[in-house]
């Protein structure tokens, strides 16, 4: 699904998925049981509110001592910058 996110559209959602999890060889009956019920939809809309409410505006999106850190970092970068928050908070 990642792979092909620029195809992926509301209009063909579902069979994509459908798709994908034929593939995946996964129960496609408590695939689409978990679909029906919309379980994950409050949980969605729980971190897409508190995502709005700390001005998230990009996936992914890291905070390390309250530093955002924005977009795809790699590992050394992260610890630097971890690191650089442990030394200035000593």
């Amino acid at each position: 699904m990642f792979d092909h996110q620029s195809e992926i559209e509301p209009a063909n959602l579902v069979a994509k998925l459908t798709r994908s999890i034929k593939a995946a060889e996964t129960d496609l009956r408590e695939f689409q049981s978990c679909l029906d019920a919309n379980g994950a939809t409050g949980r969605i809309d729980d971190d897409m509110a508190l995502g709005q409410a700390l001005n998230i505006s990009a996936t992914p999106t890291l905070f390390i001592n309250g530093q955002r850190l924005v977009g795809v970092k790699t590992a050394a970068e992260t610890e630097e910058q971890i690191s650089w928050q442990i030394h200035v908070r000593q």
